[in-house]
């Protein structure tokens, strides 16, 4: 029943001293988390191995379950029938596949099966850097690589790097309120060439740079106000150089927004994929729950979602947005809610993080997977990065030796540029892969 639901099973020994060994009787993968499964009679009580395991390997532990069998009495229409008398062997076996499908479903009602059949360990290079003070982004361009500063504390948010030398050439858009000065930039996505995007959320401010080795120049300035004051828009992805995808979020309600850059009118809106959720959840809704980001390449873009482990994919074609595939939960999984007290167990710390940044390449998806709770510190962001093509197909895991916050992807020389500020402020770390 286990392989038949598509578990694939391994088995796992490892050493306890010189001449003794731990045994982990079933291993089942979840994502980029395993799931260990002992198997015990109604007369043990302890779980050594599984103990052991668990310590060992805390971090990349999604689940673990012990089954222990007892001598049962089933009532059948009335009829008391000993679980004896039908086959204990075969009814442990039976009761072996529901303990652990109800034990791990139960975990996560939501979770897909993600099997990689490629797995890399990657190491760090660590870059030094001492240019900027509080970093939030990293922005690979043609011939450069671009860091935002927050702004807390300096005169400039973006910092540029020569490319592939990482050397640091200068900064510009200076915080203040004068001509090219921003208060709030944040990164129009899916440029091409050496040009950079900004939109400033506190004056409505978009602006195109080309960069070069001396200096960002000015391409394109506007102010882009949509009609209606309380839309926020955000995960701003330029398209076909005229179109903006954007995410519209509210206090309840949201939307995929298609807008002409130009004229400013909204070309197209396709509604948030769990749109029942705000009415079942009630007063207990808050848009943190199926926020999302938004990554695009060229026409195409990928949503990931920061509660849900669920991964979107779609076109603009013709003025007009399109999914066209997901992989991942169907439906949301049951939430920890917010709570006057933060530290009971209805706060919303308590849930779990599915996908802390997405990155859509010409080639290939690469989604930053947690799985921890978001009130989990000592996580300091996301390890791993999920591969997978555009229909969705799985195709490699990426286990990083660091936790990264933010990446940009180079695929033509397959290597990731990544920053952790609350690990590494003064570095930039390169992988391979």
């Amino acid at each position: 029943m286990l392989t038949a639901a598509g578990n694939q099973l391994f088995y796992y020994t490892f050493e306890k001293d010189d001449k003794h060994f731990y045994k982990i009787d079933f291993m089942l993968t979840r994502g980029s988390k395993i799931c260990p499964v002992e198997v015990k009679s109604s007369g043990y009580m302890t779980h050594a191995s599984l103990n052991a395991f668990r310590k060992k390997y805390q971090t990349r532990i999604q689940n673990s379950v012990k089954v222990v069998f007892y001598h049962y009495n089933c009532t059948m229409n009335g009829v008391m029938q000993s679980i004896k008398q039908v086959g204990m062997k075969w009814f442990n076996l039976l009761l072996l596949s529901f303990a652990i499908a109800a034990t791990l479903s139960c975990a996560d009602k939501s979770k897909a099966v993600k099997t990689f059949d490629v797995v890399k360990n990657l190491k760090a290079e660590q870059i030094p850097i001492s240019e900027i003070l509080n970093i939030n982004n990293i922005i690979k361009l043609e011939n450069y690589i671009v860091l935002q500063n927050t702004g807390e504390g300096g005169d400039y948010f973006y910092f540029v790097y020569s490319y592939p030398d990482i050397r640091f050439l200068y900064s510009f858009a200076h915080n203040g309120r004068g001509p090219e000065e921003y208060l709030m930039p944040s990164v129009i996505k899916n440029t091409h060439g050496n040009v950079i995007g900004l939109r400033d959320h506190a004056t409505d401010v978009i602006a195109f740079y080309e960069l070069s080795d001396t200096a960002a120049h000015l391409k394109f300035s506007k102010t882009f106000k949509t009609p209606d004051i309380n839309r926020f828009l955000w995960e701003i992805n330029v398209i076909e150089d005229s179109l903006l995808l954007v995410k519209h979020q509210g206090y309840n309600t949201g939307a995929r927004e298609l807008w002409n850059l130009y004229n400013g009118k909204m070309m197209d809106s396709i509604g948030n994929s769990f749109p029942k959720l705000p009415h079942k959840m009630g007063k207990n809704y808050y848009s943190i729950f199926d926020d999302y980001l938004i990554s695009a390449s060229d026409n195409r873009f990928v949503i990931s979602y920061n509660f849900i482990d669920r991964l979107e994919m779609g076109e603009v074609i013709d003025g007009k947005i399109h999914l066209t595939e997901f992989t991942g939960a169907k439906q949301p999984p049951k939430f920890h809610l917010y709570g006057d007290d933060t530290s009971t167990e209805f706060s919303i710390d308590r849930n779990i993080v599915t996908y802390e940044n997405v990155y859509a390449g010409k080639d290939y998806i690469y989604a930053l997977y947690s799985g921890k709770r978001l009130d989990d510190t000592e996580a300091n962001h996301s390890s791993s990065i999920e591969v997978y093509t555009w229909t969705g197909e799985p195709v490699q895991l990426l286990n990083l030796d660091t936790p990264i916050a933010y990446f940009a992807v180079d695929e033509q020389n397959r290597a990731i540029y990544a920053v952790n500020p609350e690990i590494h402020e003064d570095k930039i770390l390169k992988y391979f892969f």
